[in-house]
């Protein structure tokens, strides 16, 4: 009976890691993100970089669909942080604004006419709602954009896959 053999990858966590912080920063940092003026060619490129990585630092001959996992991982990663990038920034953005706006409205609540106070209360009462992002939505929107960005990133991971292989088979001695 001969025994089935099972390949034991190396771990792809800092390659993954790797291609997610490229996804955040071509899409936050200025200039860099002019790479994406090409539609998602951030994405795809983190994808296709850390297959790269990955095959260079492991010496090891990928398959596509080891390729499209691991840049769908990238993917899913890399939106995993830009959404919480960008709600962190919402948030900072969304204090600063309710706090200047409670300032002017403050001011101008000095100068209207008395026969416009019912106005006033009723802008008072929407600026004082609590607002915020339910918890449903902030984990569809996981879910959504790690599905977008996901297959992107696994596409830029097999394009890696076939231009080394497309390489080595023109630099092998046959």
């Amino acid at each position: 009976m001969v025994a089935d053999t099972i390949e034991r990858r190396p771990g792809k966590l800092p390659e993954v890691l790797l291609g997610a912080i490229l996804i955040v920063l071509t899409s936050f940092v200025p200039y860099l993100n002019l790479v994406n003026v090409f539609p998602f060619a951030g994405i795809i490129i983190s994808g296709a970089l850390a297959t790269w990585v990955y095959i260079i630092r492991h010496q090891v001959c990928l398959t596509y669909r080891e390729a499209f996992v691991l840049g769908f991982q990238t993917g899913f990663a890399g939106g995993s942080f830009l959404l919480l990038a960008v709600y962190l920034m919402l948030e900072r953005a969304r204090n600063l604004t309710l706090d200047g706006f409670n300032k002017l409205l403050s001011e101008w609540g000095g100068r209207i006419p008395s026969d416009s106070a019912d106005l006033y209360q009723q802008v008072i009462q929407i600026i004082n709602a609590p607002m915020g992002v339910k918890a449903v939505s902030f984990l569809v929107s996981f879910v959504l954009i790690g599905m977008l960005l996901g297959p992107l990133a696994g596409l830029g991971s097999r394009l890696t896959v076939y231009l080394l292989k497309k390489q080595a088979q023109q630099n092998s001695p046959t």
